[in-house]
């Protein structure tokens, strides 16, 4: 460390001498990045530059109006160019001169070009400051259907980073060359916008996530759907209604909310704070009676539910009419004889079996190939399922009691699972 140190004393030493002895010392003109408190310099200014030291990473500059000279690291100055080109790059940089932006999400991504599959370079930290240049001047969206608006910004970290970055998770902010600092206009705007996210949020309801992947491949989970799984803010009377997936329902009073740095709105006087990921998509953090915290992810939905309701029960009454009008008895010398009765409910000479019969299942494309469906047979000892197909001569089963499922979806059943054929 002594050494170099010693070393740097003395190029610098003798770059200084050489610039006395030199009326042609500049090496040409930059643009400062940076604003530079300590002298006063906003970013913007036209600064000379008079030698570039590729071992210390740093300019050696001069402050306009004064015979001083500084070191400055180089990813505060633009490359040095003829002071006519230097002129034209401040001018490109003037629609953000004084412009810098918080980060408000952890590992936001900078990118090397303004797409958002382009390669990363750099990942911001919370709350970590970065200089805008200069903006792509079309509006833009980060995602596809549920889109995401703003603009991609050409910006600069203090480690010299330079990159692309979507303007949606940055607080723009104005910082000038004394060091001060004041709220920009697009700043009010993202606040002003900040607040109709929460209104809006306020004025929704909210269900697990779950429930769109079962509208959207028609497969309704009636059980699931009768928890009545719902976040609902009642801004009247100033009460929150909060059931999770798993039906635990909680009801708080609150004041209002407040959104942290984090990006998460915090709900006075409650447990719950809510991240808007996309204008119908929220996370609900939520810390429980035992201290335990846990995150839901909660939708909107503009479907009719009890509609929904309603077509998944006649499915399941139309789905066992056409089992009953196909047999309803099958018989089989080695399994017994079974029987789908008025009322739903089903007898099985084996074992002396009788209960209910679900159609509450569903079953994955490819088993649609070789089953027409799913059915669960419940006793005193519980639930068997098993996959059905109507044949020419009579009804085949596949024992899928232990089949992978997703919810009410029969995903794969083992292949060493018991068939048994019953005849017309």
């Amino acid at each position: 460390m002594i050494k170099k140190s010693a070393e740097k004393l003395l190029m610098l030493a003798t770059v200084l001498f050489l610039l006395v002895l030199s009326s042609c010392g500049t090496m040409g003109y930059s643009v400062l990045l940076w604003n530079m408190p300590a002298y006063n310099m906003g970013d913007g200014t036209i600064v000379p530059v008079y030698i570039k030291s590729n071992i210390f990473h740093e300019y050696v500059m001069g402050i306009p109006g004064t015979k001083e000279k500084i070191e400055v690291p180089l990813w505060q100055l633009s490359e040095p160019v003829s002071k006519g080109k230097a002129k034209k790059l401040a001018a490109k940089y003037s629609d953000y001169e004084n412009t810098y932006a918080r980060c408000v999400l952890d590992g936001l991504p900078i990118r090397a070009e303004k797409i958002n599959t382009s390669k990363q370079i750099y990942r911001l930290r919370l709350g970590e400051i970065i200089r805008v240049l200069y903006a792509d001047q079309n509006e833009a969206s980060l995602t596809g259907s549920s889109s995401i608006t703003g603009k991609w910004l050409k910006v600069l970290t203090q480690d010299g980073s330079e990159g692309w970055c979507f303007s949606y998770n940055l607080r723009l902010f104005k910082m000038f060359a004394d060091g001060t600092t004041s709220v920009t206009a697009d700043e009010r705007d993202v606040e002003i916008k900040d607040n109709s996210e929460w209104t809006k949020v306020e004025e929704l309801k909210w269900y697990p996530e779950s429930y769109t992947s079962m509208i959207q491949a028609k497969e309704i989970d009636i059980a699931e759907v009768n928890k009545k799984a719902i976040f609902e803010i009642d801004k009247e009377n100033k009460k929150i209604t909060f059931t999770t997936p798993a039906g635990s329902k909680n009801t708080f009073e609150y004041k209002g909310a407040e959104k942290n740095s984090r990006g998460e709105w915090k709900v006075s006087d409650t447990p719950i704070s809510v991240t808007i990921r996309r204008d119908n998509f929220i996370v609900i953090s939520f810390t429980d009676q035992s201290g335990k915290p846990k995150s839901y992810n909660y939708v909107t939905i503009s479907e009719n539910l009890d509609n929904l309701l309603e077509e998944e029960t006649t499915r399941r009454s139309n789905a066992y009419s056409s089992l009953r009008a196909f047999g309803p008895s099958f018989n089989s010398s080695n399994y017994g004889t079974i029987s789908f009765n008025e009322g739903r409910n089903y007898t099985w000479t084996r074992d002396n079996l009788s209960g209910k019969v679900n159609m509450g299942y569903f079953i994955a494309q490819e088993l649609k190939v070789d089953w027409d469906g799913a059915l669960g047979l419940s006793d005193n000892g519980g639930e068997k399922i098993y996959l059905y197909k109507k044949e020419a001569n009579g009804l085949r089963l596949k024992d899928a009691t232990n089949s992978q499922r997703n919810g009410s979806t029969i995903v794969s059943v083992p292949v060493d699972s018991q068939v048994m054929f019953f005849a017309k």
